[in-house]
């Protein structure tokens, strides 16, 4: 049997739990006498294989093109969905986090946390991702365990296709506790271990403790995705001893699992956690949420707690600490092993796919080489590598099953006899910096470097080696200078990323990540990146832009809907309080944004002469080349405006132009002005000027809308108001306009599209609730009417135009 596993293209240099899944399924159905390739570029030829097997529902878009050309080409497909269920626990993890940095930031005021913390529950939950036709179009789909299958059935009605199996775990040694001690000099500890970011919630397990005085170790693994997190969590304060540890390799985190006294993963969802078993196969009391499938692996014998509530956490900490270990813990944790999982996938597909018959196409000496469990002893030798090219792939194949010292030997054996190979060097050294043996590389890559010093991925390997060796800036300028060579080379992008955050520079990654990004305008996550640089040098706008331009094109891509959210956190929050309150201590930088935030927020509640008092006052404290200076200036332009100060208006916009010609919202708000006055001729030509020089600001679209509309050319202005909500779906103008426009022309799917769009972001405003329930009743939708009524009505009982609708929908129900 052939089967293709296909996965993300940055799987195996972002590594997450679906590469884990690849990694021992790939070995498991090795061992059983399966061809295995892998293809993260989705460039295999899909008809040499029985059977396509795809990973991770958080993927929708991926996912969907690999399902649709595996059915196209006639291939049947399979799915590990490692589906979670968003709507239980994003938003509210985000809001929790948020708190969580704020109170980090503002030196950890007890007082006032528990005065700001709110009720996370209470959050309106994330839209989930949509995976439907992947998920009744696949042969399987496979899921973590039976709590997984019951969320995929309440999301799809009807799944016929859906088989719970138990993922394995690797952990074959007992660990030595007192290894661990004599490394980092520190036993007896709560121990957690996994990736830094909002999701495994280290700062709510951090909050827990930080009146006690327990040592705890965090084995992050290395890297965030979530610097500000990361930051925050290395920042907080405690009464014990915290030590956050990077990569530990396999015999280290045995040890610390040894060493430890309880494991904790306060997560707030995880299939099932395998962290959590490893600790639990060496008889570790543990301490877990019960969100996704751990309690289908642990049952009772865990220590369950709700993530988004410190002393819950902490209550279950010192239960576990304080209770002795349940035999049936460790006994029951190892009959889960990735053998069986392998066993139980293989048998599943040959039931589900039954014209699959199982074809042989190793030879013999490969399969004998496969039953030995060692392919290199005999690779010498080995004919069928015909160039130095083919023993590279042949041994990145091998490391990406994990078998990183299997390659490596390979890939010696071969330097033997072409000593002179810079590739080979340069593989060499790869596989040691993978094997943490980072002294070693260096000497190699070195001879890989003199050998070829414009390889830029040796440059890059001899910078991670230097940031391994705490020679961060140095490992910086190494990674610069391997992206001077190759632009592309995205591993050595994802190391400057690191570093720069490590030391809050980033005038470097900024230029690497723009000069990517307009080359490679498809790849979402490096504008991600790019997005996040910016918001960390107080770019405000352009941080927002790109994230919106992500959203725009994958709404359900999370990283850019948290950046957005925490870009926004300083005006909204869930309870619709201030996260960023005065009772938070803030730098002068954060004082002067939460100003101009509030400057805005002013100008939007049309509280007009205050806002001018402020903004007169903020201008005075701020330098004359602040980089706040523009936005501050072009407030204090609308503000005068909306006050009737229309000559005053004009002058400062006029100001801004010369100080900053390319200034759009200058212009916008010249035009708005001419508009005022019935000038659209004048009026348009300035929002035409905003339009060459951003193609993509919202604002200029509405004005020409208006423009447009003031000729009489409504199609013209529907066009742009369209365009304007492509770019900014929160654009009230164009919002209005298009049920303006739209309910004479009876254009309701074009009306209910823009207000879902609109809702998406902001789901409990009422008048927009009212208008999306108005445009239902208006197409004699009378349930969907109801529904939106009813929430309406839950905040607001007495809504006088949703309970006129409710007696209007039921009169019309009643006549039928």
């Amino acid at each position: 049997m052939k089967i293709l596993f296909q996965i993300r293209p940055n799987a195996f240099t972002e590594r997450g739990g679906d590469t884990v899944c690849l990694e021992r399924l790939a070995t498991g159905l090795s061992a059983q006498g399966v061809s295995v390739q892998i293809d993260t570029e989705g460039t295999a030829p899909l008809a040499d294989f029985d059977c396509i097997f795809l990973f991770n529902f958080a993927l929708p878009q991926l996912l969907k093109q690999q399902a649709e050309r595996a059915k196209q080409t006639g291939v049947p497909y399979v799915v590990l969905s490692l589906n979670e269920d968003i709507p239980s626990f994003h938003a509210q993890s985000h809001i929790s986090a948020a708190v969580l940095m704020e109170y980090v930031r503002a030196g950890q005021p007890k007082q006032k946390f528990s005065e700001r913390y709110p009720d996370p529950w209470l959050t309106t939950p994330a839209a989930r991702f949509e995976n439907e036709w992947t998920a009744r179009n696949a042969a399987l789909i496979f899921t973590t365990g039976e709590r997984e299958s019951r969320v995929l059935q309440q999301y799809y009605p009807g799944l016929s296709n859906l088989c719970a199996i138990h993922l394995g775990f690797d952990l074959t040694s007992q660990g030595s506790a007192a290894a661990f001690e004599a490394e980092f000099g520190i036993k007896d500890f709560v121990l957690s271990v996994g990736r830094i970011e909002s999701r495994k919630n280290q700062l709510m397990l951090l909050k827990a403790l930080e009146d006690e005085d327990l040592p705890l170790v965090l084995a992050a693994g290395g890297f965030s995705y979530q610097p500000d997190y990361e930051h925050a969590v290395r920042n907080f304060k405690r009464a014990g001893k915290t030590l956050v540890l990077g990569r530990l390799s396999e015999n280290q985190l045995a040890n610390a699992y040894a060493a430890a006294k309880i494991h904790a993963l306060p997560s707030w969802y995880e299939l099932p956690g395998l962290v959590t078993m490893e600790a639990a196969s060496i008889g570790r009391n543990v301490v877990v949420s019960d969100m996704g499938t751990t309690r289908d692996y642990l049952g009772e014998d865990a220590f369950y707690c709700d993530p988004g509530c410190p002393d819950s956490v902490k209550n279950a900490i010192l239960a576990a600490i304080y209770s002795p270990v349940k035999s049936s813990l460790k006994e029951g944790i190892r009959s889960f092993t990735w053998d069986r999982t392998a066993q139980n996938v293989l048998s599943a597909i040959k039931k589900a796919i039954p014209e699959m018959t199982i074809k042989l196409n190793l030879s013999a000496n490969e399969d004998n080489a496969r039953a030995q469990g060692n392919l290199s002893e005999q690779v010498a030798g080995d004919l069928a590598f015909n160039s130095v090219s083919e023993i590279i792939q042949k041994a990145e194949l091998i490391a990406r099953t994990g078998n990183f010292t299997e390659a490596l030997d390979l890939v010696v054996s071969h330097k033997r006899v072409n000593p002179d190979s810079a590739a080979l060097w340069r593989a060499e050294g790869m596989l040691l910096i993978a094997l943490l043996r980072h002294q070693e590389a260096r000497n190699i890559l070195q001879t890989a470097h003199s050998l070829d010093p414009k390889d830029s991925r040796v440059v890059c390997g001899l910078g991670i080696c230097a940031r391994q060796d705490g020679q961060t800036q140095v490992g910086h300028d190494l990674f610069i200078q391997a992206l001077k060579l190759d632009p592309n080379n995205k591993i050595a992008i994802l190391q400057l990323l690191a570093v720069s955050y490590e030391l809050d520079s980033f005038a470097s990654l900024e230029a690497v990540l723009k000069d990517y990004v307009a080359a490679n305008s498809k790849e979402i996550d490096m504008s991600y990146a790019l997005a996040g640089c910016l918001y960390r040098q107080s770019k405000i706008d352009e941080a927002r832009i790109y994230c919106k331009e992500i959203l725009e094109r994958d709404r359900s891509h999370v990283g850019a809907s948290e950046l957005l959210d925490l870009i926004n956190q300083n005006s909204n929050s869930a309870t619709g309080q201030s996260i960023s309150s005065k009772d938070f201590h803030s730098s002068p930088k954060q004082e002067i944004m939460e100003r101009v935030l509030r400057i805005a927020e002013l100008k939007r509640s049309h509280k007009i002469a205050q806002g001018l008092q402020e903004c007169s006052a903020l201008l005075g404290d701020l330098a004359v080349n602040s980089p706040e200076l523009e936005e501050v200036y072009s407030l204090h332009g609308e503000l005068m405006a909306l006050d009737g100060q229309v000559g005053e208006s004009e002058r400062r916009f006029n100001s801004i132009l010369v100080q900053f010609p390319n200034s759009v919202r200058a212009l916008c708000g010249l035009g708005a002005l001419y508009g005022e006055q019935s000038n659209w001729q004048k009026a348009e030509e300035f929002f035409r000027k905003a339009i060459a020089i951003n193609p993509k600001y919202d604002v200029a679209f509405a004005g020409l809308a208006l423009s447009s509309l003031h000729a009489g050319d409504k199609e013209g202005a529907w066009h742009y108001y369209e365009k304007a909500l492509a770019v900014n779906p929160e654009n009230l103008r164009a919002v209005f306009g298009i049920l303006e426009l739209g309910y004479p022309q009876s254009r309701y799917s074009d009306i209910e599209r823009v207000l879902k769009n609109y809702l998406d972001l902001h789901p409990a405003n009422l008048d927009f609730l009212y208008s999306l329930a108005g445009c239902f009743y208006a197409q004699n939708r009378l349930s969907e009417a109801t529904q939106e009524v009813e929430k309406i009505l839950m905040f607001s009982p007495g809504h006088s135009k949703a309970v006129e609708l409710k007696e209007a929908i039921e009169t019309r129900r009643t006549r039928g």
